[in-house]
């Protein structure tokens, strides 16, 4: 009994001193996702056509496929990216830290499918990024009158109509009032499979200097804040535009300006750097209407632009205006018998012209250095 019970007590001993061999802990594998685009007031998980992504989590093995959904075409052919991992040790999981740019996309959940072999369907784990609407311009500043180009992207794939808001003020998230925005363009449009489109343009209207938001709405995705329908900014630049391009010496010309500070004093008009009208005050929205006479001048194209208290000459683009032969009678109505004198401006300089009347001449005169000729008179006959 001694015996057995002295081996008992050796076995259990050895058992004891027998090592526990620790088991295997497989790596979790996990991935997430943030946009790295700075925005306020979206989840990391959404966004915008173009917008930067992040992918990052563990996994056994490398390398990995990243697959991105496209609503419209088949698995075979969505966008994918073949990654491959790093780590420090071997017994270690493989790290992995992915950018992506969101690429042409409907609206709308798309899944982004961490695959462990080059097929969609071979899926680690599945992610989801939303897509929002949002427009592009081809041209970011100018003055009222400018053509801009807008392109569409992350729009619903059944969107058939736009309509293009021009922000006169800071919408200040109050979209909806009509009071702060002008409709500059509705289209119908034809999104393509990717919820794109283009082909849509507007003319700038007559607005304040500075930068201005613009917006579009669709049929479908049409409320700006609850479809988180992303605009553009664009800068309004200060501009004139005549009635006419071309006047006679002693012709009304009418010029509207816009693009001013509001409220901006001391705008003048200037012809060829001579001060043709003075004294004009912009209104709150940066605009203003004022006429002037076509100065003597002598044939051919002058500069026209404006200045202000805080508008300089530079800030201006010039806007061409040509000068053509012009004639003032004086007086324009009489009896027969009535002396008539004729002036004239906008001819070439220092050259010989003649006046006739019914066919007959009445007098010649040479030009000046700015094409005007005056003192020829003679009786109405008829």
């Amino acid at each position: 009994m001694k015996l057995l019970s002295r081996l008992g007590i050796a076995l259990a001993i050895c058992l004891m001193a027998i090592p526990i061999m620790a088991t295997p802990v497989e790596a979790n594998p996990g991935f997430s996702l943030r946009n790295t685009t700075s925005y306020t007031g979206l989840d990391r998980d959404e966004g915008y056509v173009g917008d930067k992504v992040t992918i990052s989590g563990d996994y056994e093995s490398s390398p990995i496929w990243i697959y991105y959904e496209l609503y419209n075409e088949d698995e075979d052919d969505w966008p994918y990216w073949k990654v491959s991992g790093e780590r420090d040790e071997t017994d270690e999981p493989y790290y992995y830290d992915k950018d992506i740019e969101i690429p042409e996309s409907c609206k709308g959940k798309h899944e982004i499918r961490v695959c462990y072999d080059d097929d969609p369907d071979k899926e680690i784990e599945t992610l989801k990024f939303t897509v929002y609407p949002l427009i592009e311009i081809d041209e970011s500043e100018g003055a009222a009158g400018t053509e801009v180009g807008v392109t569409g992207f992350g729009w619903d794939e059944v969107e058939s109509e736009i309509e293009i808001r021009f922000y006169l003020e800071d919408p200040d998230d109050d979209y909806e009032d009509e009071d702060l925005y002008e409709v500059v363009g509705t289209a119908d449009i034809e999104v393509d499979d990717y919820g794109s489109w283009e082909g849509v343009t507007f003319k700038v209207p007559p607005s304040s200097k500075g930068n201005h938001w613009i917006y579009a709405v669709g049929n479908k995705s049409d409320d700006i804040e609850a479809d988180n329908i992303k605009g553009v900014e664009f800068g309004v630049l200060p501009g004139i535009s005549l009635d006419k391009e071309s006047g006679g010496f002693g012709e009304t010309i009418t010029v509207t300006g816009s693009g001013f500070a509001k409220s901006e004093k001391n705008i003048k008009i200037l012809f060829d750097g001579q001060n043709v009208a003075t004294g004009i005050t912009a209104d709150s929205d940066g605009l203003w209407t004022e006429t002037f006479q076509v100065p003597e001048a002598a044939k051919g194209n002058y500069d026209v632009w404006a200045e202000g208290a805080s508008t300089a000459k530079g800030d201006i683009k010039k806007v061409k205006f040509e000068v053509v032969p012009g004639l003032v009678l004086s007086p324009t109505e009489g009896h027969v018998g009535t002396t008539l004198t004729i002036s004239g401006g906008g001819f070439p300089a220092n050259k010989s012209v003649t006046v006739t009347y019914d066919g007959v001449t009445k007098g010649s005169a040479t030009t000046n250095s700015k094409g005007s000729f005056s003192g020829i008179s003679f009786e109405a006959t008829h």
